[in-house]
């Protein structure tokens, strides 16, 4: 069976990546990936100088909120605009990251709110990373979300 015909009958299926990067101080890659039916799946690595993280008290990690805005960060995190769904009240599409005491943090989210698919696709916003657990302070880190083809994913 030839590999075009493998292919047409699985699920269409997107893909893409965000770099963060705020100051020189945190930066990470994630990846996000998608079939048309299934939720939107976000995975990747990121860091932060190990001086800055404030561990929780019964805890060994800091967790920061980690949200999708509306608006491109074009090279700066400044007028990201609302988080999804950009009307009404934001939800926690994505999960928070969590950094150890080295400043590492693995990151993994799944959600079916956010989508690669569709008119409201995320391709063009942001992520954003802010300074603490909740959505109100200042975003410490941010990148655009550009799709991938399947090849260079």
């Amino acid at each position: 069976m030839s590999s075009q015909v493998a292919l047409a009958g699985r699920p269409a299926r997107k893909y893409a990546c965000c770099e963060l990067g705020g100051d020189d101080s945190l930066t990470g890659t994630l990846f996000f990936w998608q079939h048309e039916r299934g939720p939107m799946h976000v995975k990747g690595h990121l860091l932060m100088d190990a001086a800055d993280v404030v561990v929780e008290e019964g805890t060994e990690t800091e967790a920061r909120y980690m949200g999708i805005s509306a608006n491109a960060s074009d090279g700066t995190c400044l007028d990201l605009g609302a988080l999804w769904p950009f009307e009404g009240e934001a939800v926690d599409t994505l999960q928070p990251a969590l950094f150890d005491v080295e400043g590492y943090a693995e990151y993994s989210s799944n959600s079916r709110l956010a989508s690669l698919f569709g008119d409201d696709a995320v391709f063009g916003r942001s992520v954003s990373l802010f300074a603490d657990e909740t959505n109100t302070g200042a975003v410490d880190a941010c990148c655009t979300i550009t799709e991938m083809d399947e090849d260079a994913w």
